[in-house]
């Protein structure tokens, strides 16, 4: 039995048919360039990711490795200048007291403990000879400190003469003022109003007698001042004098003495490291928290070496940058994960902050208290400081922010009717950065709640572009 489009068909005449088979291909054509046409827009329009703004907080973390060691280190020293023969223990090492840190040049040592004796054996010497200056130097002290003395005393009595003689010149001129006044009042019978030079006569007497009284006062005044001024130098001369005494090259005696002194107990310890084999030992025992000494090398006035005390608690140290270091705080709680564990366990804080200088400049030490048993001395350890911030209304993607010479922006995927259709396309709002961490940025800006903000895309994508969203 023949199909109903066949009997279609068998009933049509040839152009019938012909004008069937030119539809059919026209339709099968456009079906055609359909699909090729969706797909070279599938490889044209970026494909996008996209994400809503929300509120929320970020959290800002501070990480890094450091060396867990003694909280309490003991500087291990020695005299300096002393040639180091060899280094018996690294960095790390556990040493217990009495163990020999350090080799010490037998050799140089015999060298230093001949040349210690010398330089006492001189010193010696110098103090006898400014003991011997020190001496003349004190009996001529002593005579003028004698002379200074008798100066004194005779400048006191010459200085008190000269007001005692001012004194009674200064009494002759007032009682011979003092009797003519007597007289002339005798004379004329009655008061007279010396002030007011009432009397009947100039002959000059009284005005004379007056202006002798003014300067025999002025003389005596100025014997006063005399008097006090040669006081007060007289009083500096002895007092110079008797400085005198401890003269110059008594001190130098003293310093030789004390010299003398230093080079005994330097020669005392050499001796005792010559008798020691040249061998510096521990004091206790501990961890070698750092290690300054090589050998070769002389030692110096600096420590050779650190030993962590075990017994102490312990703690560690990272370093950040400055960004990093704003939101690290005294007293943080810290995760910690030593070099032997997977997983992050919690019990650490952050003791302080300090910045670093010379290369590092800009940069911050973060130090680190560890609990006791969460790691051994000498592990290596890492750290992890983290930070809420508060609450933001809006908070986007990290990698959603996009900057250009204008500031920063985001992209906001908008649909616009177009004449072929509704299509999406990228449009640029622009924000403020409030805060940000090494994920998430706090904005502000002119978008809402709802719009699907770019935050990623097969390809670049730039203002305007048209982009197509990930089918749900």
């Amino acid at each position: 039995m023949r199909s109903p489009v066949k009997n279609l068909l068998a009933r049509l005449s040839g152009a019938q048919r012909a004008s069937l088979r030119l539809l059919s291909l026209f339709f099968g054509a456009i079906l055609l360039f359909t699909f090729l046409s969706r797909a070279i827009d599938s490889f044209s329009v970026p494909l996008i990711g996209t994400a809503k703004p929300k509120p929320g907080t970020l959290l800002h973390t501070a990480s890094g490795f450091g060396t867990a060691e003694s909280a309490q280190q003991i500087p291990v020293t020695t005299l300096p200048d002393c040639l180091i023969m060899d280094v018996l223990v690294r960095e790390g090492q556990s040493v217990q007291e009495g163990d020999t840190l350090l080799a010490l040049d037998l050799e140089d040592l015999e060298q230093k403990i001949a040349q210690a004796q010398d330089e006492i054996s001189r010193a010696a010497l110098m103090s006898e000879y400014y003991g011997s200056l020190a001496g003349e130097d004190t009996r001529r002290a002593e005579k003028l400190l004698e002379r200074a003395e008798e100066d004194y005393k005779a400048d006191l009595e010459e200085a008190a003469a000269k007001v005692a003689r001012a004194r009674r010149e200064l009494s002759r001129a007032q009682e011979k003022l003092d009797d003519y006044k007597d007289w002339a009042e005798d004379r004329y019978e009655g008061d007279i109003d010396w002030k007011e030079s009432t009397l009947g006569f100039s002959d000059g007497t009284y005005d004379n007698l007056r202006e002798a009284v003014r300067q025999r006062r002025q003389e005596y005044e100025e014997a006063q001042r005399e008097d006090e001024k040669a006081e007060l130098l007289a009083k500096r001369a002895l007092e110079d004098a008797r400085e005198v005494t401890a003269s110059g090259n008594l001190n130098q005696q003293k310093l030789q003495q004390l010299e003398i002194a230093g080079k005994n107990r330097e020669l005392s310890r050499l001796r005792a490291l010559y008798e020691a084999g040249g061998q510096v030992k521990a004091g206790q025992s501990g961890i070698v928290a750092s290690l300054s000494a090589e050998v070769g090398a002389r030692t110096g006035n600096e420590k050779l070496l650190l030993l962590g005390d075990t017994a102490a608690p312990l703690r560690a140290g990272f370093v950040v940058g400055e960004e990093e270091a704003r939101f690290v705080s005294p007293g943080d709680s810290v995760l910690l994960r030593p070099a032997s564990k997977r997983d992050w366990q919690e019990g650490g804080s952050v003791e302080g902050v300090r910045p670093l200088a010379g290369e590092d400049e800009g940069k911050y030490q973060v130090e680190v208290s560890l609990p006791q048993g969460s790691v051994l001395p000498g592990q290596s350890v890492e750290m992890q400081v983290s930070h809420s911030s508060e609450q933001f209304g809006t908070t986007l993607p990290q990698r959603a922010l996009r900057s250009d010479s204008s500031g920063d922006y985001v992209l906001i995927a908008r649909e616009k009717g177009t004449v072929m259709g509704t299509q999406t396309f990228a449009e640029r709002v622009n924000v403020s950065v409030i805060e940000r961490d090494g994920a998430t940025a706090a904005v502000s800006g002119g978008f809402s709640p709802e719009d699907e903000i770019i935050v990623s895309s097969a390809r670049p994508v730039a203002e305007g572009d048209r982009v197509r969203t990930e089918e749900p």
